[in-house]
């Protein structure tokens, strides 16, 4: 759970299930950068976490393009990533939790 008054935000968590639709997910949502930054199946779910954090903070539902930014850096062992979205500034982080479970928090920097 995460609350602000002052900025949007987004959370989500996920289970690290084996046998989704990876690849298919991947071709469908990801950016080429994540396509290509994805190593292994722990990979793909902290990159999912990340980009439901991000729509969830923007206040849109999967039917976002989520091919559209990419949360690549984060995956490459960046601490936080900043992503310009619809004319405001995001700061995306990864939050460390139980293992096999991967979460993320996106916030709107300024707030």
């Amino acid at each position: 759970i995460g609350f602000t008054v002052r900025a949007e935000l987004g959370v989500d968590i996920e289970a690290m299930r084996p046998g989704r639709m990876v690849d298919e997910i991947m071709a469908r949502q990801f950016h080429p950068d994540e396509r290509e930054a994805v190593a292994d199946e722990a990979d793909f779910f902290r990159c999912w976490a990340l980009k439901e954090a991000v729509v969830k903070a923007l206040g849109r539902g999967l039917g976002y393009p989520t091919s559209s930014f990419s949360v690549a850096k984060l995956l490459r062992g960046a601490p936080d990533q900043v992503l310009a979205l619809e004319g405001r500034t995001w700061r995306c982080a990864e939050i460390p939790v139980a293992p096999d479970y991967a979460a993320a928090l996106v916030i709107e920097q300024g707030g």
